[in-house]
């Protein structure tokens, strides 16, 4: 996609010759995890590389990769004064990290599986984790692109409602334990600024600074929200903010599995 190159790895498992394996692709989470599932700087699990490996037990194969920006993937184009960023530094920024180009980027993977010599195309199928099972749906909605259709989708810790109303339950939820403010607040300010980002691709400035200047805010969840709605992520959102997943599963017509866990 765009030029950008995605560093994957490709587990074939132990098969008779001239007999195709089925495959599937592993789409990772929200955030800078890796193929492996790992984050710099944060958790290690190695929950890609787990499943991988019970899926080559199983004969099946697996292709998952580090997201554009992560890893040994294309990185993120920087500016050269990242406190400063010229008009096209920060439009580069914003264009390489568009929601559609995280769907590209594993539709592209999973019709690059499709053509290894070793994969039955007819027998591929996605792996999505957490946000990454928004995307999978996304996929399964549509065949557009690919070779051949997706033959099942499986959904880890998926979320079943926009991502919208899962952010602000996630706040709500937040301020239960900060009494000294009506939650009333800070969710209203939360909503202005999906209100924004619906209408004009960005959340108004006004809603920050409202929060910076209220003193009972605590000061790490205005922090939070200004990196979650950081200016590189606003085409990413506006695009994800247009996602229904509960809709995209139901225009799947094939097999779904849904792991959850409490």
């Amino acid at each position: 996609m765009q030029g950008v190159t995605l560093a994957g790895t490709l587990v074939i498992p132990a098969h008779k010759r001239g007999v195709r394996v089925p495959g599937v692709i592993i789409i990772a989470g929200s955030g800078s995890a890796d193929s492996n599932g790992n984050a710099p700087g944060g958790f290690t699990t190695n929950l890609y590389s787990q499943i991988a490996d019970q899926l080559a037990q199983q004969g099946i194969a697996s292709l998952r990769y580090d997201k554009r920006g992560v890893g040994a993937s294309t990185p993120v184009p920087l500016p050269q004064n990242p406190s400063d960023p010229t008009p096209a530094e920060s439009k580069a920024m914003q264009d390489f990290a568009t929601w559609d180009n995280y769907v590209g980027d594993a539709r592209a993977t999973l019709n690059y599986l499709q053509q290894q010599p070793e994969i039955d195309p007819a027998r591929t199928a996605v792996i999505g984790h957490s946000e990454g099972s928004i995307i999978a749906g996304v996929i399964g909605a549509s065949n557009q692109g690919l070779s051949h259709p997706l033959a099942a989708l499986v959904l880890i810790s998926a979320p079943g409602r926009p991502i919208a109303v899962i952010l602000r339950e996630q706040i709500a939820n937040q301020l239960k334990s900060q009494p000294s403010i009506p939650a009333s607040f800070e969710v209203g300010k939360y909503d202005e600024m999906i209100a924004g980002l619906r209408k004009n691709g960005q959340p108004p400035a006004s809603a920050f600074q409202d929060l910076k200047d209220n003193s009972k805010v605590p000061a790490q969840l205005t922090q939070n929200l200004m990196a979650i709605f950081s200016p590189y992520n606003d085409t990413f959102w506006y695009g994800e903010l247009q996602v229904d997943p509960a809709a995209n599963i139901k225009r799947y017509s094939g097999p779904v599995l849904v792991l959850q866990g409490a």
